[in-house]
């Protein structure tokens, strides 16, 4: 099972400072899909940004700011631990799809 993680922006909730652009919050999405049975699970979760006294020299336009910009901006907030737990957790979930180790339901005698 090899499992393919893919991570995306939800551009509907990314909330800025109106005044300068400041990215004060991000909502992403992870998408992992098996590759041989193509069984699919998400994860999401958002990230808070802390606006600092002064922009840094590196600073980045909001109306430059790219999709990729903003995934490796969420990434370094989590750290590479939570990342890989993160995709660690789409698999495990996956795997239990493909291969079940609970069910739920009654008995079928008790009609």
């Amino acid at each position: 099972m090899a499992v393919t993680s893919t991570w995306s922006i939800n551009g509907q909730n990314v909330k800025s400072d109106v005044s300068d652009g400041f990215i004060k919050e991000l909502v992403y999405r992870v998408d992992g899909e098996d590759d041989g049975t193509k069984t699919k699970y998400r994860a999401t979760g958002s990230v808070k940004f802390t606006k600092p006294s002064s922009l840094p020299s590196g600073f980045i336009q909001f109306e430059s700011v790219t999709k990729t910009n903003c995934i490796d901006w969420i990434k370094a907030s989590l750290g590479a631990d939570r990342v890989a737990a993160i995709e660690s957790d789409i698999a495990t979930q996956i795997g239990l799809m493909d291969t079940p180790v609970e069910k739920l339901g009654a008995p079928t005698a008790w009609g």
